[in-house]
C-alpha cells in the first residue's frame, strides 16, 4: 500500500516575495469585496472575488485564510456572524482605490 509524504523545498527569496504579493492582492481584493458587498458573507466575498473551485462552488476556505489574517491585523472584525470592515480596513480600501 502506497504511503503520502511531504516534500519541502526552500523558497528563493524571489519566489518568496512572489508569494507574498499573491497574499497582500488576495487580501486587498477580500477587503474590496466586503466593502462592496451589500451582506458579505464567506460565500458572497469568495463569488465577487472570483475564487471558484473547477466545479463551480465558491472558494470559501480560501476566504477564511485571509478573513482571520485581516482580523488578525484588525481590518475587519467578524461579530454574531456578520463581517464587516474596521475603520483601518476602510482607509485601506479607500487608498487602494
Amino acid at each position: 500500500r502506497e504511503v503520502g509524504t511531504v516534500v519541502m523545498r526552500h523558497l528563493s527569496d524571489f519566489d518568496a516575495t512572489i508569494e507574498q504579493d499573491k497574499e497582500m492582492d488576495a487580501a486587498a481584493l477580500c477587503l474590496h469585496a466586503i466593502h462592496t458587498t451589500a451582506k458579505p458573507s464567506i460565500s458572497n466575498i469568495a463569488l465577487r472575488c472570483d475564487w471558484k473551485f473547477t466545479d463551480g462552488r465558491p472558494d470559501k476556505s480560501k476566504v477564511q485564510r485571509i478573513l482571520k489574517t485581516l482580523i488578525e491585523a484588525k481590518m475587519v472584525r467578524k461579530e454574531l456572524g456578520k463581517i464587516s470592515l474596521t475603520d483601518k480596513g476602510k482607509n485601506s480600501v479607500k487608498y487602494d482605490n
